[in-house]
């Protein structure tokens, strides 16, 4: 199963280009797609396309020059945003269990409580 590409996944793999010492220059070609493509099965040209347009809506990227041939590079928005969600998509699922509780204590304390009065109520119908 191929995993999911959006943005966010954009902006990764470039700071993810970047970290292992590539330059801050990125050409979007056939060749960039390829390298997509071994992580990203199922990606298209025209989902990149998408995507490389919101970025660059979002100013995470941007254009260094002005001729239709000019790389774009990642701009230190765009890198603090990869960061961001590059911690949170790597949270293994344990934490992310614990976070969910954690945001609906409130919930499961309910539910509890209910499964509790439940217990008491058959356990007092059965002695009487």
């Amino acid at each position: 199963m191929s995993k999911k590409f959006d943005e966010y996944h954009f902006l990764i793999f470039l700071l993810t280009e970047i970290e292992e010492g590539k330059s801050n220059d990125f050409n979007f070609n056939d060749e960039f797609l390829k390298r997509l493509k071994v992580k990203y099965k199922k990606l298209t040209k025209e989902a990149l396309k998408q995507v490389i347009l919101k970025s660059e809506t979002h100013k995470w990227i941007e254009i260094q020059g002005i001729g239709k041939d000019c790389p774009y590079s990642i701009t230190e928005r765009g890198k603090g945003i990869a960061v961001s969600k590059r911690k949170e998509l790597d949270i293994n699922l344990g934490k992310k269990i614990n976070k969910f509780i954690g945001d609906y204590k409130n919930i499961f304390y309910l539910i509890g409580f209910c499964v509790m009065l439940i217990l008491a109520y058959l356990k007092i119908k059965g002695q009487v």
